[in-house]
């Protein structure tokens, strides 16, 4: 009796590998090897789920941003406008493979194919500048290497995945090529694995040397235009692969990025302080509310041996410099004796 591969086996509710369920875990055979009337619930099976992880994709995108920006790079953030399909040419028993990340298990585009498209735009149009930023292997033995480097497009979050169908309708005459084409060939419906519309993604370009940055504005720009008008992936030529800018995300993403250099100021400027500066921190000395607390560390740097009292009484005179402007040097009613007591300290 023969046995069909993987029968009975299921993945994990939880598992969020698409990837290792797409190449690995193909299911739908029958007891005579065939796989033809399973494709497309198979497909729909592999659908039900996103592909990914949410964690992973954050941690993912936080070290690809940081490498980015750290070569003086810049960040593209998109969404799908309709389907998208890559890899569709690799080999599978649905006849139409997928590309997938290796680590990450979603869908992605490969630089070199981004690369590519660009290129492919670049000549088409005449532009300048094409050998300088996209290299050229024809000057000799060493050649020329591009002065822009173009990173793998990778998903911001889970992707949603949707099965499709394409219908070759002389389908006799594609695979024999003596029969010629006609209206009396039976079509046959080919499923194949999309991402859907509107899954997020994020592009990246950086400077080779940080003198090449001249080019960067310019491929920015072209980059935007061709992800919109001629698409990225398989079967651009009727309408797959379109992308349009994520302008809300790329505003929310330099918020982000604005608060992450405060912590780590913040971060920075805690880890020069004192165990005392660090204890007046905890206290809340950087917010408005410590002026009631002034009078509990006032007596204890009274208390205190010299040269912590002088600390604490520094930092209080910092405190009223920052907060109370002029309220030291012209102390009010309510302030005179505490600013008097500080200044005895510190005399």
């Amino acid at each position: 009796m023969t046995i069909p591969i993987y029968k009975g086996f299921q993945l994990p509710e939880n598992c969020h590998n698409r990837a290792l369920f797409f190449e690995k875990c193909c299911d739908g055979w029958d007891a005579t090897w065939s796989f033809d009337k399973q494709k497309s619930n198979w497909l729909t099976k592999l659908s039900m789920q996103p592909a990914g992880n949410a964690k992973h994709l954050e941690n993912a995108l936080h070290r690809y941003s940081s490498l980015v920006e750290s070569l003086g790079g810049k960040l593209l953030f998109v969404r799908t406008q309709g389907r998208f399909v890559t890899g569709i040419g690799n080999e599978h028993p649905v006849e139409n493979g997928f590309s997938w990340h290796p680590t990450l298990a979603t869908p992605y585009l490969p630089g070199s194919s981004l690369k590519g498209l660009l290129r492919s735009w670049y000549d088409f149009v005449n532009l300048e500048d094409t050998q300088e930023i996209f290299g050229n292997d024809s000057l000799g033995n060493t050649g020329q290497v591009g002065k822009v480097i173009f990173f793998d497009a990778i998903p911001r979050k889970p992707i949603k995945l949707k099965p499709d169908v394409m219908t070759p309708h002389y389908s006799e005459y594609y695979s024999q090529n003596s029969i010629p084409p006609g209206d009396w060939q039976q079509p046959v419906p080919i499923p194949f694995l999309t991402v859907d519309e509107n899954q997020a993604f994020v592009f990246a370009i950086a400077p080779r040397r940080k003198e090449d940055s001249k080019y960067l504005d310019q491929v920015y720009e072209k980059l935007i235009q061709v992800l919109s008008y001629l698409g990225a992936g398989a079967k651009t030529a009727v309408g797959y692969g379109r992308f349009t800018e994520d302008v809300q995300a790329s505003k929310e993403y330099e918020k982000q990025k604005i608060a992450t250099e405060k912590e780590r100021k913040k971060q920075e400027k805690i880890a020069r302080m004192s165990p005392i500066q660090r204890e007046m921190l905890t206290d809340g000395y950087d917010e408005e509310g410590f002026i009631n607390k002034i009078e509990s560390w006032l007596q204890r740097a009274e208390q205190a041996d010299k040269q912590e009292g002088i600390e604490i009484a520094k930092t209080l005179r910092s405190w009223y410099n920052t907060h109370r402007k002029g309220t030291f040097d012209k102390p009010n009613k309510k302030n005179k004796d505490r600013v008097r007591r500080i200044k005895e300290i510190l005399s």
